[in-house]
């Protein structure tokens, strides 16, 4: 089954990991440690996620003989298609899977992701499950100003199903939600990001949720959800006379449980540790911390023994200012389980609330950006020549850049536009600005279109002499040749169709010599009189 069919290209591999470390005397370390892995182009997390859990099961309890099973399944399995509600049979469980159908963010889609039939719990407590991220060269584990007036309104999220998501955002991130602003503003500039964390699952999903806080807006740096010592990359990163800021300019976000990561990495400006208590967060149920000879301590009792990091949980930015004003306090308004709420329904309200409140702000924060973009293609709408190139959305140049800082300036103070200004410059921003183009490029054709059809209605051929005539014919001839992708079939018909009428008002004979031609398919219809235009 290709589902990279429905992915953008990209040059990342997706790695999803089920990982089982258990007791082993038999072993040097004591210990017994497997993992199985799918890679995949594509980043449709939970989906993959559930497939991981039950084959990584399958495998522990049946041995070999499972991963033959499952990959003759795999081969069963239907061709995705957007928008469609697909089952996919996997070990004598069906996972049922809606496909997205709008991408709104880098693991962010509409509609509500897959539901796992039958029991995928897990029947061992030294079971983790995480979704991890590869490079295609090498495989690694995984205020007002804005219109934010503090007031929050529950109501409004409850029943919207536009935010559902295939990663958690609250979940991982919910110790450090105070925070969530701040780091909206980090990933929004591409700051370098480091997440700590004694579970691998729990860094990696702490790196997701922040890849996808700046939703709709697709995050376009490098992050990587579960980095080791052994990345070809440690070196640079933990070079302390590199900016990383620099280097890694489109943005970077890294998580990590190696605890020698908070000395060799310490120069970072941005680090945030995550404490690793068991979360048993809905749509990621596996985040089971590994059984240790630490006292009956798991990983994160080992480390605070050893006195090697402390996990607690907070957010380290040694140099950064929130430029906006905080938004709204979400923790006060987060349910928690009772007697009338069960954990899901609070799990599920406080996703939403949380992606919603979130979404509330980039799309505000993009609002100017919005109307300078809107501006652009209407002044170049307003340049529709007939049968001139049509025009539109060239590239992002220093020239466009220059006049988005132009546009942003009236109104805001100087951090707030500096803000901006920075952000124009990022790779997620061009990558904002790409896709509103190619969609703008599209409307300025087929608005063309539109307008020939308009022009040609206004009978635009009366008292024009034959020579004029025929040299509009010409530059019509030069445009279906120049032009014709970005015409597309509505844009041909519109040109062909005005030619037709052109050509009728030709003299005979050289109506008769352009037929025979047919260059350009004129209908052979008998020819309208000559409309008194003087013969050549």
């Amino acid at each position: 089954m290709n589902l990279c069919a429905i992915a953008e290209p990209r040059k990342w591999l997706y790695g999803y990991v089920f990982y089982r470390q258990s007791r082993d005397a038999s072993i040097h370390r004591g210990y017994l440690q497997k993992s199985i892995v799918i890679l995949s182009e594509n980043n449709l997390v939970d989906f993959y996620q559930r497939v991981i859990a039950v084959i990584g099961e399958t495998y522990f309890d049946y041995g070999e003989k499972a991963l033959d099973m499952a990959w003759r399944d795999i081969l069963s399995w239907p061709t995705p298609q957007l928008s469609h509600h697909l089952s996919f049979p996997l070990l004598g469980k069906v996972i049922k899977f809606p496909m997205p159908s709008i991408r709104n963010g880098a693991f962010i889609f509409t509609p509500l992701p897959s539901v796992l039939d039958g029991n995928s719990k897990s029947k061992h407590k030294d079971i983790s499950s995480s979704a991890s991220v590869s490079s295609s060269s090498n495989t690694v584990s995984n205020s007002k100003s804005l219109g934010l007036d503090g007031k929050i309104s529950t109501s409004s999220v409850s029943l919207d199903d536009r935010f559902l998501h295939t990663v958690p955002i609250y979940a991982p991130l919910a110790p450090i939600i105070s925070k969530i602003w701040l780091l909206w503003e980090l990933v929004l500039l591409g700051q370098p990001i480091l997440v700590l964390s004694p579970q691998p699952s729990l860094s990696s999903d702490a790196v997701l949720a922040l890849a996808s806080i700046i939703s709709p807006l697709e995050f376009k740096g490098d992050f990587r959800p579960f980095f080791t010592i052994n990345d070809h990359d440690f070196k640079a990163f933990s070079d302390d006379t590199i900016s990383v800021t620099e280097t890694w300019s489109s943005g970077l976000i890294v998580g990590g449980t190696n605890p020698y990561f908070s000395k060799a990495l310490a120069h970072w400006k941005n680090i945030i540790t995550l404490e690793g208590r068991i979360r048993t967060y809905k749509h990621n149920p596996f985040l089971i911390p590994t059984t240790t000879d630490s006292g009956g301590m798991g990983n994160e009792g080992a480390n605070r023994s050893l006195g090697l990091i402390d996990y607690s949980d907070h957010v380290q930015c040694s140099s950064y200012k929130p430029v906006f004003p905080a938004g709204p306090d979400l923790k006060k308004h987060l349910k928690h389980p009772s007697k009338s709420e069960s954990f899901d329904d609070c799990y599920n309200f406080n996703e939403k609330f949380v992606r919603y409140h979130l979404h509330l702000r980039t799309t505000t924060f993009l609002a100017p950006l919005r109307h300078f973009f809107d501006r652009l293609v209407a002044s170049k709408a307003q340049a529709f020549k007939p049968f001139s190139k049509i025009p539109v959305i060239g590239e992002l140049s220093a020239t466009t850049i220059a006049a988005i800082n132009t546009h942003l300036a009236p109104g805001r103070q100087d951090p707030e536009l500096k803000f901006y200004e920075r952000f124009v410059s990022t790779s997620t921003f061009k990558r904002w600005f790409n896709k509103k183009r190619k969609i703008a490029n599209d409307k300025l054709a087929s608005d063309y279109s539109a307008f020939l059809v308009h022009w040609k209605q206004s009978k635009p051929f009366e008292g024009l002499g034959e020579m004029e005539l025929v040299n509009m014919y010409q530059d019509a001839l030069d445009q279906l040749k120049r032009e014709q992708e970005a015409l597309g079939a509505k844009g041909t018909a519109a040109v062909k169709s005005v030619v037709e009428d052109l050509v009728k008002c030709l003299d005979p004979d050289l109506q008769a010599a352009i037929r025979m031609k047919s260059e350009i398919g004129v209908s052979k219809s008998h020819p309208h009189p000559h409309n008194g235009h003087p013969k050549h």
